[in-house]
């Protein structure tokens, strides 16, 4: 049987029940206390109405400050502000009674980070890219927003698991080391460092600017123990935190098989010491994780792969127990929660990066700093160093004797202290249970003054509830009645709107009716005059064309009548020289030059061909002891050349007109002998020809253009496009490319005025020419 005193002992060491639990916050019940930390306690609540979950995180009273609370409400206000699906929401915040922050968020189910990436446990390179992933997406939206974590770590990563949906992934305790720092100062509580060891960046050791770099230098350490299971710096948290100031990071792929070199070289560039050599954003880290591998698809997470480990050359020091065991290490000893605290203020660390460090709060089992090992796998111990270990050895085996007296000397100490205090509780509690029974009976009197008032105010709420609904029958009717005026008023709007738009819709069928005759008499008249027009022109070509056939029976007979008289002359001619002695002419010692060989594929080809041949020994036949003028030879050449480069009708029909004006000059500059002008036969009575109109050319010629340069932008162009191929097509089947009607030179000035922006009054114009070049066309060159 156990004594009273045992009894009361054991009553004494109860925790005393929670005063939150079943009270309300604002529109929550608090249901259960489901964690608690160095910044608050978090209580799981529903909603009175609606039932939803969430969770509640209260401040400690100890961190109670009015600035801390303004720092809190603005932090809350940030990080609300992200919207991000990878950022935990808050959705309340107020005050208890006495004076302690609260903050309403969502409560989450799964698991965090910490649970897949514990002791020697590593993740396969697949699911390492997925979190990075999802993970740097979320970081990136918080660091758009101006707002820095500063506490990554894998226990701040939160994997969200929900049955029959995809796992997400969210980041949690956002911006809690930057509040704790804001407590006094801009940057530091009275000089004090904040953060977890293991994951804090040098900049954030030394108490410099901190930003996003920060927490991409976080990043970088997470993804190191992801890769290996391991972080890249061991030991106690004061030896962690001198390596991350000075020891390079070693590679992931030396503590671990089967990582890619790019992920060594992408983690290494994160654990840059100093900030500007790190990745400029986290969605640049997210481009260069896609150049290295392609993602997994968002919201499929592999599953977890261990992976054997493989040993170092060298063993690192190994982190104390408490070390795994840490969330968030806060070095200020005001808020220690009974495990070793470390502070190292700002002149403090200096010193200590100097050669020393501040231990404060460890207890009395007190672990010894040792250095960081540096690892040099490929460099054996020499001899001087093995002697060097074996005194360190033997002095750490004598430190460890002295120890071992000191924990002795101490526990004897702590017995007798022991026995002190078991008697001082014994009468604390003998006191204690007096109070007790005073304060049941005043608790007691309090229950039933409460009570009553209970009563009261349950009566004074339910004639306030009766009131308020007498109250509220009556505005019901009120505002029935006014909705009622207002629906009548609404209908008178609408019948007055639908008779103005009614008379709206006749007046504009009206006008458009009216429009559409004008338009339609405007069409008739242009119709008309366009007609009027066509008929004009018509009879003025007509007319054009008598006066042309006269004109060329007139030039036929004058050159019948000169060839009469050049065949009488040379017949003369010829006579005399009959009489005369035949004297040899001299033979000619000019050397013709090389003519360039010319196609003579189609008959168009060979009557081009033929007749460059025949200019070109007519050249050299006329001339003086057969040395024709250079001019005329090296012009009659490049018609040559000409003709060997055209590849359509078109082409050579250009060089046949430029050969005709050279035939010309040359014919007049070297006239042909009299045996060559063949005397016309005498001129026939021939029926006229049927009147065919003239093309009109006002003013001087137009320029030329190509059928290429014809405007096709809209409908109307691209008819005229169309009818002047066809026109093109009909010329060269007519002609045959041999034209010397000038009728080509028309039709490339019709192409220049295609080619420009026309009204449709300018393309009706020239519609009507291409009628009349069409008729003279078919007149010239009948089928």
């Amino acid at each position: 049987m156990r004594s009273p005193s045992s009894a009361r002992s054991r009553s004494s060491s109860t925790p005393l029940p929670d005063p939150l639990i079943s009270s309300q916050l604002g529109d929550f019940v608090i249901k259960e206390r489901i964690g608690s930390g160095g910044m608050g306690v978090v209580y799981r609540a529903t909603h009175s109405l609606i039932g939803k979950q969430a969770a509640i995180k209260v401040l400690r009273a100890e961190l109670v400050s009015p600035q801390l609370y303004e720092r809190l409400l603005v932090e809350a206000r940030a990080v609300n502000a992200i919207r991000h699906p990878g950022i935990i929401d808050i959705f309340g915040f107020g005050t208890l009674p006495d004076g302690r922050p609260y903050v309403v968020m969502e409560l989450l189910q799964g698991r965090p980070l910490s649970d897949f990436v514990h002791a020697q446990t590593r993740l396969d390179v697949a699911t390492t890219l997925w979190v990075l992933d999802h993970m740097l997406a979320a970081l990136g939206a918080a660091h758009r927003a101006g707002v820095v974590h500063r506490d990554l770590k894998p226990a701040n990563v939160f994997l969200v698991e929900l049955p029959g949906t995809a796992t997400t992934l969210k980041l949690v305790d956002f911006g809690i080391a930057k509040l704790l720092e804001s407590r006094d100062s801009p940057t530091t509580v009275d000089g004090t460092i904040l953060g977890t060891p293991e994951f804090m960046a040098p900049e954030q050791i030394r108490g410099g600017i901190v930003g996003p770099a920060t927490d991409l230098y976080a990043v970088g350490i997470m993804t190191f123990q992801m890769l290996t299971g391991v972080r890249p710096f061991q030991g106690d948290p004061m030896q962690v935190l001198f390596a991350h100031i000075e020891q390079p990071p070693p590679l992931p792929s030396t503590r671990a098989e089967g990582i890619p070199p790019e992920l060594d070289t992408l983690v290494l560039h994160l654990l840059a010491k100093d900030p500007a050599l790190r990745p400029a954003s986290a969605e640049a880290v997210r481009q260069q994780l896609r150049r290295i591998s392609s993602l997994p698809l968002p919201g499929s997470l592999p599953v977890p792969v261990r992976s054997a480990r493989r040993a170092p050359a060298r063993a690192p020091v190994s982190a104390s127990p408490h070390t795994e065991s840490l969330s968030t290490v806060s070095l200020a000893a005001s808020l220690r929660t009974g495990s070793r605290g470390w502070m190292i203020g700002g002149a403090v660390l200096l010193a200590g990066l100097a050669g020393g460090v501040l231990w404060l709060g460890h207890s009395a089992s007190s672990t010894e700093v040792t250095p960081i090992a540096k690892e040099n796998p490929s460099t054996p111990p020499t001899d001087k160093e093995a002697q060097a270990a074996q005194a360190a050895q033997a002095a750490k085996d004598a430190q460890a004797a002295k120890d071992a007296q000191a924990a002795k000397d101490a526990q004897a100490a702590k017995d007798a202290q022991a026995a002190k205090d078991a008697q001082a509780a014994k009468d604390a509690q003998a006191a204690k249970d007096a109070q007790a029974a005073k304060d049941a009976q005043a608790a007691k009197d309090a229950q039933a003054a409460k009570d009553a008032q209970a009563a009261k105010d349950a009566q004074a709420a339910k004639d306030a509830q009766a009131a308020k609904d007498a109250q509220a029958a009556k505005d019901a009717q009120a505002a029935k009645d006014a909705q009622a005026a207002k629906d009548a008023q609404a209908a008178k709007a609408a019948k007055d709107a639908q008779a103005a738009k009614d008379a709206q819709a006749a007046k504009a069928a009206k006008d458009a009716q009216a429009a559409k005759d004008a338009q339609a008499a405007k069409a008739a008249k242009a119709a008309k005059d366009a007609q009027a027009a066509k008929d004009a022109q018509a009879a003025k070509d007509a007319q054009a064309a008598k006066d042309a056939q006269a004109a060329k029976d007139a030039q036929a007979a004058k050159a019948a009548k000169a060839a009469q008289a050049a065949q009488a002359a040379q017949a003369a001619k010829e006579a005399q020289v009959a009489k005369e002695p035949t004297v040899a002419a001299p033979p000619s010692t000019a050397t013709r030059p090389a003519r360039p060989g010319l196609t003579r594929s189609t008959d168009s080809e060979r009557r081009l061909a033929t007749r460059l041949d025949s200019l070109y020994d007519q050249l050299f036949d006329r001339s003086p002891g057969g040395n024709p003028p250079k001019d005329l030879v090296a012009g009659l050449l490049r018609h040559y050349q000409s003709a060997a480069a055209a590849s359509n009708e078109y082409e050579r029909g250009t060089v046949r007109d430029a050969l005709g004006r050279w035939a010309e000059d040359f014919n007049r500059r070297l006239p042909p002998p009299a045996s060559e002008v063949v005397a016309a036969p005498p001129p026939m009575p021939a029926k006229p020809p049927p009147p065919f109109p003239v093309i009109s050319r006002p003013g001087p010629a137009l320029p030329t253009a190509t059928l290429k340069d014809v405007r096709r932008g809209t409908k109307a162009e691209q008819k005229l496009a169309l009818r002047l191929e066809q026109l093109t097509g009909e010329f060269q089947e007519r002609t045959g490319g041999n034209d010397t009607s000038g009728l080509g030179k028309r039709l490339r000035e019709f192409y220049y005025l295609a080619a420009q922006e026309q009204t449709s009054d300018e393309r009706m114009k020239l519609n009507v020419q291409l009628d009349a070049w069409q008729q003279q066309l078919r007149m010239y060159f009948p089928k």
